[in-house]
């Protein structure tokens, strides 16, 4: 949008060698001028020359001009993040009109929002070449996976590999199983995780066994320790496992492991932890109007 403005042009100019290149006449351009300079709010601005706008002036007046000719392929490049709330959501409002009427929209948007509520699918570019394409939801997930992994430093992982003295240790975890399996594993949001973490004690002690689930930009958005639920910590000596299961888990769409801990019967010493496989949540095909990390359970009442 915008291509072909002549700076020294008036804005009212401009709308006429904007609109004729997208091939309208000037009979049909004298209809739409004034709906176009109503939607863009330029006021006393129209007849000014547009090298005198700002960057957001100009990108109101080319949306104005672009959605008003009726396009059958309508091509956005964040553009309904300029002007005020109320012209945004004026914005939102017509493309979501073009929607309603079946027109074609190419979006490009670093807004994942905007992504999943106005596209059906997606493609992820990255430096020219195409990373991903697909279900939008599907596709975004993935972009914000990555964009969080940007933000954090990524240590090796230890879940397949054993650390010099691990096996010395006086208490260590030997798996962590993640619905029966060693390896990554996909879920769907609500899906039942069962978390099986197998150790072996060198000698009688007592201990406590606990797990945290970590999002991949080392956010803990749940970790519990079997203290919560038992009286007496676990004692003996040799291999045991136990099982941590997460009926209906309501972590949204992302990329998320598992740490296992062997602690102390005070809990203050940690004898060991080791991080599991990755566990990816799928987003649903549909947008279901919630972000954040946790779909809780709610419920609405009018009046």
């Amino acid at each position: 949008m915008g291509t072909g403005f002549h700076p020294e042009f008036t804005g009212r100019q401009n709308i006429y060698l904007n609109a004729s290149l997208m091939g309208l006449e000037q009979s049909e351009i004298r209809s739409k001028e004034s709906e176009i300079i109503d939607f863009a709010e330029l006021g006393e601005f129209i007849d000014r020359p547009i090298r005198t706008y700002s960057s957001g002036m100009v990108v109101r007046l080319a949306f104005s001009i672009a959605t008003s000719v009726d396009p059958d392929i309508l091509i956005v490049d964040e553009a309904l993040s300029v002007g005020d709330q109320y012209f945004q959501k004026k914005c939102v409002d017509r493309m979501m009109t073009f929607k309603e009427r079946g027109k074609n929209i190419i979006f490009c948007s670093h807004s994942m929002f905007m992504v999943n509520m106005l596209c059906s699918r997606a493609l992820w570019i990255d430096h020219g070449r195409i990373r991903e394409q697909g279900i939008a939801t599907h596709v975004a997930a993935s972009y914000e996976n990555y964009s969080r992994e940007k933000t954090v430093h990524q240590q090796e992982t230890v879940s397949s590999v054993e650390i010099a003295g691990v096996s010395q240790l006086p208490a260590r975890i030997t798996s962590i199983l993640l619905n029966g399996q060693k390896e990554a594993i996909r879920m769907h949001y609500r899906e039942n995780l069962e978390i099986t973490i197998e150790y072996e004690i060198s000698d009688n002690r007592s201990f406590w066994v606990a797990a945290g689930i970590r999002r991949n930009d080392d956010l803990v958005c749940h970790a519990v320790s079997m203290s919560r639920d038992f009286k007496r910590p676990l004692s003996g000596k040799g291999p045991g496992r136990v099982t941590l299961t997460y009926t209906a888990l309501p972590l949204l769409h992302g990329e998320y492991d598992i740490v296992g801990f062997i602690l102390d019967d005070t809990e203050l010493h940690c004898y060991h932890k080791l991080q599991s496989v990755p566990i990816s949540i799928i987003p649903p095909e549909k947008w279901n109007a919630e972000m954040g990390i946790l779909d809780l359970d709610h419920e609405w009442t009018i009046g």
